[in-house]
């Protein structure tokens, strides 16, 4: 089946947080609660496979290409909004 997290246990999580804070840290395993450094490293490939211009953001067209464009461009551009709507941030890039 289909595995994810529904947006409702999500939001009560403090995982967004999280991921933020890990934005400034060095050591991946500082956050033993959420990601192993195998969890760690799907991310990571990922993440460089979708940011093509290697800009270390994920724009709406870096986005878009996921899972070969799996994803809606009305879909993106709510996760893109969401994203900076949450933190304040502006820019084009997640």
């Amino acid at each position: 089946g289909r595995r994810g997290v529904p947006w409702s246990l999500w939001r009560r999580s403090d995982i967004t947080d999280v991921l933020f804070a890990l934005h400034d840290e060095a050591d991946i395993n500082r956050a033993p609660d959420y990601f192993s450094y195998n969890d760690f490293y799907v991310i990571w490939c990922l993440f460089w496979e979708l940011d093509e211009d290697e800009d270390t953001q994920i724009s709406e067209a870096d986005l878009l290409r996921y899972n070969n464009y799996s994803l809606s461009p009305r879909a993106v551009a709510r996760v893109v909004g969401l994203a900076y709507g949450a933190r304040g941030v502006a820019g084009k890039g997640v």
